[in-house]
């Protein structure tokens, strides 16, 4: 939950939910919903796409490569 960053400027914002907004480095912000979740990962979709989110030393990163850090 919270909102992450990544150094080149996407951005991911998850509620208790699982519902929230991730916005790419370039391109416009989509609609996550997070169903399935563990300690260290969580499956869903993003826009509608398959879309997983892994939890590893501290970042979070995306299915499509993405790391983020909490902000």
């Amino acid at each position: 939950m919270g909102t992450w960053t990544s150094p080149d400027g996407a951005s991911l914002t998850i509620t208790q939910s699982g519902s929230g907004t991730y916005k790419p480095a370039q391109g416009p912000s989509v609609q996550i919903d997070l169903k399935d979740a563990t300690a260290t990962s969580a499956t869903g979709t993003k826009d509608g796409a398959p879309f997983t989110l892994t939890l590893q030393g501290g970042k979070l990163i995306t299915s499509d490569g993405v790391t983020l850090t909490q902000s």
